[in-house]
């Protein structure tokens, strides 16, 4: 099982940031389940507003691996309460993995999905149940860096919606370190994440 904690900070100069915490598991016929608990980023450049949490239950399975081809779906964002209409998560992807050279192999993926899969604002007050089905591609490359804790992974996505990169370190053989950027193409909006009217820019970098 996995433990973690994270923080998506969407503005520096004003602390306007989202943060959870969230468990995820593995099921003896290889169901991968998580709860996750989460607090949105403020939608307005006012201070005095109470945010809401969001309690969410994720489930998805390996239906298909052959060689070096899996198939997934899964159901995520099945909230517990939620403070606008907003469509349950459902997706499918195709994984390919090739391998490199001896030290590094890369992981492809390319997928669909509805719900915050195919349309994500920060501001939580937006509903996305309007939102159709969306695609996605992804990439994730392992290389020989901390190999002794499983290796250094540079990932890099494009959700439809926005780019995305990141990379994940393992710094032990319990912990775990993420970093990326969301909406890298708006790079230039860090730390000017309000419109003219005083609300979140909803594909402002994070």
């Amino acid at each position: 099982y996995i433990v973690g904690f994270s923080t998506e900070i969407v503005s520096f100069s004003d602390a306007n940031y989202a943060s959870s915490a969230f468990f995820q598991g593995v099921s003896e016929n290889g169901y991968v389940y998580g709860l996750s608990y989460t607090t949105p980023a403020r939608p307005t450049d006012t201070f005095s507003e109470d945010l809401p949490s969001q309690i969410g239950f994720h489930i998805h399975k390996n239906i298909f691996n052959r060689n070096n081809i899996r198939v997934i779906v899964g159901a995520h964002d099945i909230l517990y309460d939620a403070t606008q209409d907003h469509r349950i998560s459902l997706f499918a992807n195709f994984a390919h993995s090739y391998k490199i050279n001896t030290m590094y192999f890369l992981e492809t993926t390319l997928g669909f999905g509805t719900g915050y899969i195919s349309h994500d604002s920060h501001n939580y007050l937006a509903s996305n149940s309007e939102e159709g089905a969306n695609f996605f591609l992804g990439a994730k490359l392992h290389t020989p860096i901390l190999e002794e804790f499983g290796g250094m992974k540079i990932l890099a996505e494009y959700d439809g919606w926005g780019l995305n990169a990141g990379v994940s370190l393992p710094v032990s053989d319990a912990w775990t370190i993420n970093m990326g950027i969301s909406h890298f193409e708006n790079i230039q909006k860090m730390n000017d994440s309000w419109n003219d009217e005083g609300s979140i820019i909803e594909d402002a970098p994070a």
